[in-house]
């Protein structure tokens, strides 16, 4: 799956990352992320999920996704993405979920 994400891009983004935000570029306490209550989500929330994603695996986006407090919400599994995919090969499936998404229609 590493070979999913060429090295210059992992080397640009890494030297992006640094330099607008040397602090926060890593998340060194990923659980930080628990402190967010879904219920308290009301606008349209679209969740992209990499399948093989080894941070945000599926029991805990479904927990999540299914007590969202907005019922504008859609769940995308990206075929054979890793966590990083939209810098992965599967970009354009991203991209085109994100303005699936964003172009449909709303009641």
């Amino acid at each position: 799956l590493a070979a999913m994400i060429d090295d210059r891009v992992k080397r640009a983004y890494v030297r992006q990352s640094l330099a607008a935000d040397p602090v926060y570029a890593e998340w060194r306490s990923i659980d930080q992320f628990n402190a967010l209550n879904p219920a308290r989500v009301h606008v349209p929330t679209l969740l992209l999920q990499g399948e093989h994603d080894p941070i945000a695996r599926t029991p805990a986006q479904a927990r999540f996704f299914t007590r969202l407090g907005t019922a504008d919400r859609e769940w995308v599994t990206i075929a054979g993405a890793d966590h990083a995919a939209i810098l992965e090969t599967t970009q354009p499936q991203v991209v085109s979920a994100t303005i699936d998404f964003l172009e449909r229609a709303r009641n």
